[in-house]
């Protein structure tokens, strides 16, 4: 069973992000190549990496609920631990880059990218490039500082292979989320249906 955050993701989120693939196929097509089209595909790079670290960040967030839930603490210890696990989240504040995930999964007692690597070493590299790659045009894009760039070149297949990167790292973390909680939790299932 996937996380809510995970049918957020493939649901609400993506209606949203297939906006960007409208976008990218004017750019394809070569239909009005001018800079309104630029400037539509730079929002949409915004767009994907603002609406990933918002899955990231529901994600750790249900990842808290369900360790404080499996803890079975007194309810008056409850809202101390979520705010122990969440205080100062890198994904609160910043990108959702492979640092700040591997410092906000880390908290919970897994190592977000050795995990991911033992799913699919090539693919969790690859995709852990392609993200942080990603986050660097999108700061660029928010700061309009083009100079950290290195001279790569922002294009539809480009922005394209990013989402597929976040549309797999979204159902990888959920796998490899769903099976560390449910070890720590005693085989119980973390997400509630």
């Amino acid at each position: 069973m996937p996380s809510r955050a995970y049918v957020n993701w493939t649901s609400t989120r993506s209606l949203i992000l297939s906006a960007i693939e409208e976008v990218l196929a004017i750019e394809r097509e070569g239909v009005n190549p001018d800079s309104r089209v630029h400037a539509l595909m730079q929002a949409s790079v915004v767009l994907l990496a603002s609406h990933f670290q918002g899955f990231c960040r529901d994600l750790h967030t249900e990842c808290v609920d369900a360790l404080v839930s499996a803890a079975a603490l007194p309810d008056e210890m409850e809202p101390i631990v979520r705010t122990e696990f969440t205080w100062g989240r890198q994904l609160d504040r910043g990108n959702a880059q492979s640092s700040s995930l591997g410092s906000d999964f880390g908290r919970l007692g897994v190592e977000i990218w050795n995990r991911l690597r033992e799913l699919d070493q090539d693919r969790a590299d690859l995709n852990r490039s392609r993200l942080d790659r990603m986050n660097a045009w999108r700061n660029a894009i928010a700061h309009q500082n083009f100079d950290t760039l290195d001279h790569d070149s922002l294009d539809a297949q480009v922005v394209t292979r990013w989402r597929a990167s976040c549309e797999q790292l979204a159902l990888d973390l959920d796998r490899v989320l769903r099976t560390h909680l449910k070890i720590l939790g005693g085989g119980d299932e973390p997400w509630e249906a």
